[in-house]
C-alpha cells in the first residue's frame, strides 16, 4: 500500500504596514494586500479611512486566499498629540498706538516647536503691535501642527497729542505808583499743575 503525502497549502502573502504613526486628527487608510479577502478586527473593510486618535491603537487583519488559507498580522497605530496654544493679549494704550502685545504659551506636542506668524516673526512673544488679526502656525518635532488666530482689539480711546507748552518769562518789572508791571511772574500754557 502506498501513501501519498500531500503538503498542506500555506498562505503567507498577506502584507500590511505594521507600525503607523500619525498626528492626532489625521486620516489614514487601513490597507492590507496579497489576499483574496480581508477581515479587520475593528469591523471595517479593507481600504477604509479612519481618523487617528491620540494614543496607541492595536488592530489585527486576517487575509484569506482563494484556497481558504488564512494569515493574520498585527497593526499598531500611534497617534501623536498636537500642540495646544493659549494667548495672553494686551491691547494698545490708545487707537493707532503700536503698544499692544501677544504672548503664546505652547503645551502638548513634542518640542522643540517651530513658530511662524504671518507678520514674519518666529518668536512666542510679539511686542509693539497695533490692533489687528495675527495668524500663527506652530509645528512640533513630529511635524504635527496647527494654525490659530490671535486678535488684538481696538482700544476705546483715541490717542491725544499734548499741545506744545508755551512759557513766557518777563525780563523785568517796574513796581511803582502806576498800575503796570507791579509784579514779576512766569506765564505758562499747556503745562499740567501736577
Amino acid at each position: 500500500i502506498g501513501y501519498l503525502a500531500q503538503e498542506a497549502s500555506v498562505f503567507r502573502k498577506l502584507s500590511v504596514e505594521n507600525n503607523i504613526a500619525a498626528c492626532s486628527g489625521q486620516n489614514i487608510t487601513l490597507n492590507a494586500t496579497g489576499a483574496y479577502s480581508y477581515q479587520w478586527s475593528n469591523g471595517l473593510e479593507n481600504g477604509s479611512i479612519i481618523t487617528v486618535e491620540e494614543g496607541l491603537l492595536e488592530l489585527s487583519v486576517t487575509g484569506q486566499d482563494e484556497n481558504g488559507c488564512t494569515d493574520s498580522e498585527e497593526v499598531f497605530i500611534t497617534g501623536w498629540s498636537i500642540p495646544e496654544l493659549s494667548f495672553t493679549i494686551n491691547e494698545p494704550i490708545c487707537i493707532g498706538d503700536p503698544s499692544g502685545s501677544i504672548e503664546v504659551d505652547i503645551a502638548n506636542g513634542n518640542p522643540p516647536y517651530a513658530v511662524q506668524w504671518n507678520s514674519g516673526d518666529t518668536t512666542t512673544a510679539l511686542i509693539n503691535m497695533s490692533a489687528g488679526s495675527y495668524n500663527l502656525n506652530v509645528t512640533d518635532d513630529n511635524g504635527c501642527g496647527l494654525n490659530s488666530l490671535a486678535i488684538i482689539g481696538v482700544p476705546l480711546e483715541p490717542c491725544y497729542e499734548a499741545p506744545e507748552p508755551i512759557i513766557y518769562v518777563p525780563n523785568s518789572f517796574t513796581p511803582g505808583d502806576d498800575e503796570y508791571n507791579q509784579t514779576w511772574f512766569i506765564v505758562a500754557e499747556g503745562i499740567s499743575e501736577q
